[in-house]
């Protein structure tokens, strides 16, 4: 009896363990694709903008910059290429990556800030992972860039760094094969823009958003 009871104990720790493995999302696999990344009609359509001291860039560009980012980068990783589909494709099969706001996170219990106010609190993004689905979203309204970072905080929870601009400065793991484990919720909270800690510290995750902070 005795050695059922510890058995039993031992599984149940085990599965408590290895449960989060068996649910993670994988994007890619050997060097080959698993996942897709997708993006709103509109962003699809768009162009990215050119990140400079002058130029917020409309949403819809901030997350076609975003999501090519992505595709770029989980490339320099992994050798996986993603494709980049509209959400105007209907039943896209397998893993999907959302950047963005979209007509498919509209479906998912994201909560993501929007809007400005004068004290500049509303900049937030949310890394939420849960079945074959992982979003990236958050508030791009006018010098917002929550898409983005949120981007950037799921490259640098995969070991992405950036020490200084270019890719001389640019640490990258090498992972043929990458998987996300669920997280059900939001990744960060709204960042307040003052020049300070928060958003230098942002600013070393995403390079390039904001010059001279990488």
């Amino acid at each position: 009896m005795l050695k059922y009871l510890m058995l039993t104990a031992m599984l149940a720790v085990s599965c408590a363990l290895f449960a989060p493995l068996a649910q993670a999302i994988t994007i890619a696999k050997d060097g080959q694709p698993a996942a897709t990344i997708v993006i709103a009609a509109k962003a699809f359509q768009a162009k990215r903008y050119s990140r400079s001291l002058f130029t917020n860039g409309k949403p819809e560009e901030k997350i076609r910059a975003a999501a090519e980012d992505l595709q770029m980068y989980i490339g320099k990783i992994s050798g996986a290429q993603l494709a980049i589909l509209s959400d105007a494709i209907p039943d896209i099969k397998g893993p999907l990556i959302l950047v963005g706001e979209s007509t498919l996170t509209a479906k998912l219990p994201l909560r993501l800030p929007t809007g400005v106010t004068k004290d500049f609190r509303e900049e937030g993004y949310t890394v939420y992972c849960k079945g074959n689905t992982l979003a990236l979203a958050g508030n791009n309204t006018e010098n917002y860039h929550g898409t983005e970072y949120a981007v950037y905080e799921f490259l640098h929870r995969l070991g992405a760094r950036w020490y200084m601009p270019g890719e001389y400065g640019e640490y990258l793991p090498s992972l043929q094969t990458i998987t996300y484990a669920v997280v059900d919720g939001t990744g960060a909270g709204p960042i307040k823009i003052t020049g300070g800690g928060s958003e230098i510290n942002l600013c070393r995750k995403a390079p390039g958003i904001m010059l001279g902070d990488n």
